[in-house]
């Protein structure tokens, strides 16, 4: 937490900003159990966090069922597997941040 503070408070000022995670904040898959979700009160501390410093997205991973969920402003991306053909294309425009879950073709 410490040093996400220290990042985003060196990013005052800029139009989009992203974090990225490997656990999701917001693990609706128990298959996973408790392993995938960091404790609560982390949670809320990161949130904060991420609210306080204007944070637009938090693209997460870990269960790899891709979802797409806003809270408190913050878009909250799981990206899909690749194993399982998926990926997520994320533009950054003037407008926000918008982001496209796709298959890879063979």
């Amino acid at each position: 937490l410490k040093w996400l503070r220290q990042q985003l408070e060196k990013q005052s000022g800029c139009r989009h900003i992203t974090v990225v995670t490997h656990n999701n904040l917001f693990n609706q898959d128990q298959n996973q159990g408790r392993c995938s979700i960091p404790p609560l009160d982390e949670v809320y501390e990161l949130v904060h966090l991420m609210e306080k410093h204007g944070v637009g997205m938090c693209m997460q991973s870990h269960n790899h069922y891709p979802s797409l969920t806003n809270f408190k402003g913050i878009r909250l991306l799981v990206s899909p597997a690749l194993q399982d053909n998926g990926y997520c294309l994320v533009d950054y425009t003037s407008d926000g941040i918008f982001n496209t879950f796709k298959k890879i073709e063979y």
